[in-house]
């Protein structure tokens, strides 16, 4: 293991040798262990900040306790099939699907070439198949301030009871970008949750663009750490829209609407996708 890794695990009571790869997994450059819950966000600052240097990216996996079934994959050829293009080029077929979808929900819905994506977000809000009451919401007021201006991760507490996890799983993923660890983790491709080709792609442009990176990866959920989040409600709006195409759940079972998002994210310093 970089040296530089161990004397930072070391700084927070943490034994490098905890640190290894599955019996059963072939890929041998994802070192993973256990850390105290409450150390694991400190933790992974550190570590990602040295991450220039040591070339290794951190990753909170969930509860410790939590057992995953580890299957053979193939990094390399997962990121080899990584689509170039914008983050709308590739969310495309995602977004066609939904048009047939939401064709047969909105039957007065029409799709042209003027459509831009923010319009299709206003006509589902507004349509409130998203919302519990099956009721359009009304235009909110934006906020004037943020209700999230520091990190409080999801993945690191019990769902029900807030309560943070004694213990954590951690992943070091060595010789990796931060926007390729859905690839090296084999994140995706179940149920409406991506290939990890397509997390990939739309990773390595919402870090171009914000600054965001992959901090927690569970069984089911991915937190990105942002570091340049949008600042105006047209640049939420538009984001929100994407992250909405990208990840159906956190609307459709969450914010009941795509502006609810938007405000969400404003000036947020951290995203959450969550694919059931």
């Amino acid at each position: 293991m970089n040296a530089k890794v161990v004397n930072i695990l070391k700084t927070y009571g943490i034994p490098a040798d905890g640190f290894g790869t599955s019996e059963d997994s072939s890929v041998k450059n994802v070192l993973t262990g256990s850390v105290p819950g409450a150390k694991a966000l400190p933790l992974w600052l550190a570590l990602r900040d040295a991450h220039p240097d040591t070339g290794v990216w951190p990753v909170i996996r969930g509860d410790a306790s939590d057992q995953r079934e580890e299957f053979e994959y193939d990094p390399a050829a997962t990121l080899r099939g990584v689509p170039s293009g914008s983050v709308r080029e590739v969310l495309r077929p995602r977004l066609e699907e939904q048009l047939e979808i939401l064709g047969k929900l909105i039957p007065d819905l029409s799709v042209d070439g003027n459509l831009t994506l923010e319009d299709l977000a206003r006509r589902v809000d507004q349509s409130g198949i998203h919302s519990f009451s099956g009721k359009g919401g009304g235009r909110e007021p934006w906020p004037t301030t943020s209700e999230h201006t520091e990190l409080d991760l999801h993945s690191t507490r019990n769902v029900l009871s807030k309560k943070m996890f004694r213990n954590v799983s951690l992943s070091l993923v060595v010789d990796a970008q931060p926007h390729e660890i859905p690839a090296w983790l084999d994140f995706g491709n179940w149920n409406e949750c991506p290939k990890p080709e397509l997390q990939v792609a739309v990773l390595r442009e919402w870090g171009r663009k914000y600054g965001a990176v992959p901090i927690c990866l569970t069984n089911d959920v991915l937190e990105c750490a942002v570091s340049k989040p949008p600042q105006t409600e047209e640049e939420a709006l538009s984001l929100a829209s994407e992250q909405w195409i990208f990840c159906d759940d956190i609307v459709g079972q969450g914010t009941q609407s795509v502006r609810r998002l938007a405000m969400e994210i404003w000036r947020s310093p951290q995203w959450f996708f969550w694919w059931d």
